[in-house]
């Protein structure tokens, strides 16, 4: 089976995996769930551990991640392969969210919260969006880098990250274990789904050549510098 197709497949099986969640959550299914998942977690809270989950729990920022963003695209190996391509699912994952969080209008938890929130709470915006940037910069790794062993340890940590975000976002009190589920369902959904439709708008812009050398050919600025450096010597 072609790589695309298995990503258009995850891609489906996420987003349905998200309407589940979002039925079963807005439904009251879930609450006993979410309630033990509380429960559970709250047993744990102390001040060391609050203040490190305060830390950690910037990683699904929208400002760290738009941050976080421009570095990749700042460095030429990376610009292309995975800066752009990242770039665009997190802008495709904070619009979503935005317009996600207004139909559903779900109220946060009515338990003291660690730090403080506005906003409704479903999806997490946090865990949406940590997982749609990460995990397309892992897809994207596997995708464009054939040497799997050297890239073992980036993928992990991508994968790994929105998982530790949407933990500190129901440590911290202001989301229900059912809202960093569906955010990172969703999440990855629009990483993967973003993915192919690079590749496709790839494919599509061939004939504008500017926009297409711009965004997707690899070394055309640096063909460009070299050939008048070529002329001058000769």
């Amino acid at each position: 089976m072609r790589p695309i197709k298995i990503r258009i497949i995850l891609s489906s099986a996420l987003i349905l995996l998200f309407i589940a969640m979002a039925a079963l959550t807005l439904s009251g299914a879930l609450s006993g769930f979410e309630s033990g998942v509380y429960d559970g977690i709250a047993g744990s809270i102390n001040p060391s551990l609050t203040l490190c989950m305060r830390i950690l729990t910037v990683a699904g920022s929208w400002y760290a991640l738009i941050l976080l963003s421009p570095i990749l695209i700042l460095f030429k190996k990376t610009r292309k392969k995975l800066g752009y391509p990242a770039a665009f699912a997190l802008l495709c994952s904070l619009f979503l969210n935005n317009v996600l969080k207004h139909i559903f209008r779900r109220a946060r938890p009515d338990i003291l919260p660690l730090e403080a929130e506005s906003g409704f709470s479903f999806p997490s915006g946090h865990a949406q969006n940590s997982a749609a940037f990460f995990i397309a910069v892992a897809v994207l790794l596997i995708i464009c880098f054939k040497n799997y062993k050297r890239i073992i340890p980036l993928v992990a940590g991508c994968v790994l990250i929105p998982l530790v975000v949407a933990f500190t976002r129901v440590y911290l009190g202001v989301h229900y274990a059912g809202d960093v589920l569906a955010g990172l369902a969703l999440g990855a959904a629009i990483a993967l789904g973003t993915s192919v439709l690079w590749d496709m708008l790839d494919a599509k812009t061939k004939r504008f050549t500017k926009f297409h050398a711009l965004f997707f050919e690899e070394g055309s600025a640096s063909t460009e510098n070299e050939e008048p450096k070529t002329n001058s010597e000769g």
